[in-house]
């Protein structure tokens, strides 16, 4: 996703001049082509990530197209009130970039985690969020950030994220929710590059005659309700999978939907729980202590599907 992100990036850097990248001192070999291209344009701010967001409103406020780019906690909790006031408040058009959402650093452990950060942004209006399920969809979100007329968030991955639009005949519609896979057994709700690990659930669960549907969530805020309210209409079972803790996340916008619906959906939130794991991990094991592998979601739908047979492992 990192260097989808970079690669895309470069190309608008060229074609648009109003484009400005800001950074917290990190890894300056990433942007190297945008610095050799316009050196002028690619700003290293420093350690100091509250005042790159109100550098950030500034340029934009005068034009320019700026994306500040910095670990996802670092540019996200360290510099709320910033994005909240500078950004939203003013509605400057800037694209906040967090790379390494999720369990993405997981052996560098809480601190580098990015597992709060939708949830925090999404109390702030005007703020568009966009969680990327694989490189193709991350430069699909750059394409569009031409065309804001308000801040955005953008959540990545690090790298080796797996591609799966790639074969796609048509391109993505990030600003929509899809329909990644068909299935009269329900439905999954998931966002982000955690859809991958869903894919694979899915198809242990082929396997063992369960078919739900997969919908994967690009643009999670403004977040699609009619969408969601339309997928549960039907009173089916559905499942949410995000790796983000619940509070603020998908998993509860869609147990409110359900709830107001009244349909009697049986429905289950899987989600990082919400406690400082007690050793650094890598973000396989990561997942998997949270219930968030596939053959954990495999086991939790299996449950949710039959709630009625005992069920063994996945």
């Amino acid at each position: 996703m990192r260097d989808a992100f970079f690669s895309e990036l470069y190309d608008l850097f060229r074609h648009d001049r109003r484009v400005v990248f800001l950074t917290g001192d990190l890894g300056y070999k990433l942007f190297d082509q945008l610095k050799g291209h316009d050196p002028a344009r690619v700003i290293n701010c420093g350690i100091r990530e509250a005042g790159m967001i109100g550098y950030a409103a500034g340029l934009a406020k005068t034009g320019l197209l700026p994306f500040v780019y910095s670990i996802t906690p670092f540019v996200t909790l360290r510099c709320l009130e910033q994005i909240k006031i500078d950004l939203c408040y003013n509605r400057a058009n800037v694209v906040v970039v967090g790379v390494g959402g999720g369990f993405a650093y997981g052996p560098n452990g809480p601190t580098h985690h990015g597992i709060d950060d939708i949830g925090v942004l999404s109390c702030l209006p005007r703020l568009t969020v966009w969680t990327p399920s694989d490189p193709r969809e991350v430069r699909l979100c750059i394409r569009a950030a031409a065309s804001l007329d308000s801040p955005a968030y953008l959540r990545l991955g690090r790298n080796k994220e797996p591609d799966i639009f790639d074969s796609l005949k048509h391109t993505p519609d990030i600003s929509r929710p899809a329909l990644v896979r068909e299935g009269s057994d329900g439905v999954i709700v998931t966002s982000g590059f955690i859809l991958h690990e869903v894919l694979n659930a899915a198809d242990c669960l082929k396997q063992q005659g369960i078919h739900p549907a997969i919908v994967r969530i690009t643009t999670l805020r403004p977040f699609p309700e009619e969408f969601i309210r339309a997928a549960i209409a039907d009173g089916r079972p559905v499942m949410t999978v995000e790796e983000h803790v619940a509070t603020g996340g998908l998993g509860q916008e869609t147990a409110r939907i359900v709830a107001e619906t009244g349909k009697g959906n049986r429905f289950s939130m899987l989600a990082i729980p919400a406690e400082f794991p007690d050793a650094c991990y890598d973000r396989d094991a990561l997942l998997a202590r949270s219930g968030l592998d596939a053959a954990s979601i495999a086991a939790s739908y299996r449950r949710l599907w039959t709630p009625n047979t005992a069920t063994g492992g996945a």
